[in-house]
């Protein structure tokens, strides 16, 4: 049933162009504040440890995830629970359609309105710091940045766990990624590299098969030699897919040079026009950028789609 799931999940999320009425992020947000006065009341060898705090609040939705689906498991020959899981996936996505905000979000640029492009990327990202006055270089790095996380957290991780675990896998992947965003443990402590380590371990075996993808669905010699330096690195699994697809993205007149910087973990981006030389990107070529890694995006999950196909075929894992 799992690549029915997937493959309905994926078709309504690329074609449901408006915004969904769905709870986005906003359901987990008010369940972890609600959930601060109940692990008030724990005692104080459970309250005070950080471990069990993400523990039990993860625990909460898993368990009430688990009895739901115990609840209609063979109803109506197993179509409610088919659409629980569908439903799920939708949920745990964005709930907004990438193709149609990315379509919106270059219209500013091809009529030059960088703030406006600036505005509208930061209703996606509010975390992103950039004044209304800054070159439109560094904002099309940050949206180039937005556009491959936010594909590769709400949508690649939450499939490959949700195909490996279950919906179980899914949810608790995309809790511990909400909590990290939420700033819900203290990163000064202790205790703050335990759940980076589980977060990286989560993450690593992701981002490794979404550059063979990406190698596969673009410049297979650049995207896999890429790949291939970095298998093994220390890299952030974000650092991974963005290498990966910057080299498999195939625009083949200008490149973004991804580089290690002097500073731990730092990264830099280096701005090279390949065929004239010149030292920046006009916003034509920004535009042809990001047309080319949604591109690049959309020919990934047909990639999936057709491995899943091919495993359903043979009774492998689906």
């Amino acid at each position: 049933m799992k690549f029915l799931v997937i493959l309905a999940a994926l078709l309504i999320n690329h074609y449901w162009q408006k915004d969904r009425a769905l709870p986005g992020d906003g359901w987990f947000q008010r369940f972890v504040a609600w959930m601060q006065a109940p692990l008030s009341r724990l005692p104080s060898v459970l309250g005070e440890s950080q471990e069990w705090r993400v523990l039990i609040t993860i625990a909460v939705p898993v368990g009430a995830l688990l009895v739901l689906l115990y609840a209609i498991d063979g109803v109506l020959f197993g179509f409610v629970s088919f659409c629980v899981h569908v439903a799920l996936l939708l949920a745990l996505f964005d709930p907004r359609n990438l193709q149609t905000w990315v379509s919106r979000y270059l219209q500013y640029w091809r009529e030059e309105e960088f703030e406006s492009a600036l505005l509208y990327l930061q209703e996606r990202w509010p975390g992103i710091r950039l004044d209304k006055g800054a070159d439109f270089e560094a904002l099309h790095e940050h949206c180039y940045r937005f556009i491959l996380t936010d594909a590769f957290e709400r949508l690649f991780a939450i499939l490959f766990w949700y195909l490996i675990l279950g919906p179980v896998g899914a949810i608790v992947y995309y809790a511990l990624v909400q909590l990290r965003a939420l700033s819900y443990l203290d990163f000064e402590s202790a205790n703050e590299h335990w759940l980076r380590r589980l977060i990286f371990v989560l993450e690593w075996p992701v981002a490794r098969l979404l550059g063979l993808t990406f190698a596969l669905a673009g410049d297979f010699e650049a995207g896999f030699k890429r790949l291939r330096e970095l298998l093994v690195s220390a890299h952030s699994a974000l650092d991974v897919v963005l290498l990966c697809a910057h080299a498999a993205a195939g625009t083949g007149y200008k490149a973004l040079v991804v580089h290690d910087s002097q500073e731990a973990g730092g990264m830099n981006t280096l701005v090279i026009d390949l065929e004239e030389g010149a030292a920046q990107l006009s916003p034509r070529k920004c535009v042809q950028q990001i047309e080319d890694l949604v591109a690049l995006l959309d020919r990934s999950q047909i990639i999936w789609i057709s491995t899943l196909a091919l495993l359903a075929f043979y009774g492998i894992g689906t």
